[in-house]
Parts: structure tokens; C-alpha cells; sequence
């Protein structure tokens, strides 16, 4: 699961010292806009209560802005590794079809602190059976971070005010060499 934000050049630009003006103003614009996307996804986790260990919601990073195979100046939000995956059934659901593994399941029931009624009867084995049984027959639904978090920023006034502060310091630049 990945979160992209990319800024592209368009048009001439004047001179190779406006040129890195611009790519240094809007690294730094999209590096803080990085650090805000985490920050939100991090924190729907907390507001979602799906933040059973913390692992997940720690693991999701921003990248350092880099150029991408179209040129354009990117950055990523993600995890990568093994809580990637964990992070592809909290973001979009499990298909019905087939058990998630018994382990998995025990981790998520001790994180939680989840205790199987009538204790002394079932095993926290006996309850990660039960829940991987029924999410196997089920299905689970998504949480949808990444997409709420998007729709959110699509005319979000702090992220626009990073990227037009970023572009009045060049416009300002290009001013005084004129």
C-alpha cells in the first residue's frame, strides 16, 4: 500500500540556479507534505482503534523526496516489508475463502488483550481458531485509511499552503533576477 505525491516541472525555467531553487523549495514542500500524510494515517489508525500492537502504524514511512521514471519529484507513504501485507488486509478487507494463519491471529488477540469467555473452557488457541475460521468463511472489511486520508487531502488547505509557500519563494526568486 502506498500513498504517492509528486510535483512536476512545466514550462522553461530561466536559469540551472532557478532550476535547483525550484527542485530544493519543493523537496522540502513534499518532504513536510510526507511527514503530514504519515502523521494522519497514523493517527486514523489511533482514532480507528486498529492499532491492536502499534507495529503497523509505526512501520508506515515517509520516503526522502526522489525523481521517479517520469522526472517527477515524489514522495511515497508506505510500509514496506512484512507488515505490508498486514497492511493490505487492514486497508482494503480479507476475501472469504481463506483462513488467515492460527499465530496471526493469537498475536492479534493477546496486542488486543482479548480473553475467550468462559476461561478455563477455550484457549486463546481455541478463539484464534474460531476467528480465523470465521474470517476464512467471511471475509473481513477494509478500513480504507490510504482512500479517506486522499479524499481528505484533496483540497486540503495546509498541504496547499506548503506547496504555494514553495512556489512564492521561486516566483520571488525569478522576480530579482529580472
Amino acid at each position: 500500500m502506498i500513498f504517492r505525491l509528486a510535483v512536476e516541472a512545466s514550462g522553461v525555467l530561466p536559469s540551472q540556479d532557478i532550476v535547483e531553487l525550484a527542485e530544493r523549495e519543493y523537496a522540502e514542500a513534499l518532504n513536510k507534505a510526507g511527514e503530514l500524510v504519515e502523521r494522519r494515517i497514523k493517527q486514523a489508525f489511533q482514532d480507528d482503534g486498529i492499532n491492536a500492537s502499534g507495529d503497523t502504524a509505526e512501520a508506515i514511512k515517509a520516503s526522502d523526496p526522489f525523481r521517479d521514471t517520469s522526472s517527477s519529484l515524489t514522495v511515497e507513504i508506505g510500509v514496506m516489508g512484512d507488515r505490508a501485507r498486514i497492511l493490505e488486509y487492514i486497508e482494503l478487507g480479507r476475501p472469504a475463502g481463506k483462513r488467515p494463519p492460527i499465530e496471526a491471529i493469537e498475536q492479534w488477540i493477546e496486542d488486543k488483550g482479548v480473553l475467550p469467555e468462559g476461561v478455563g473452557i477455550f484457549t486463546q488457541r481455541d478463539l484464534a481458531f474460531a476467528i480465523a475460521r470465521k474470517i476464512g468463511a467471511e471475509g473481513t472489511e477494509g478500513y480504507h485509511v490510504f482512500q479517506r486520508i486522499s479524499e481528505e487531502l484533496e483540497n486540503d488547505s495546509q498541504l496547499f499552503n506548503l506547496f504555494q509557500a514553495a512556489t512564492d519563494r521561486i516566483v520571488a526568486a525569478l522576480n530579482a533576477t529580472q
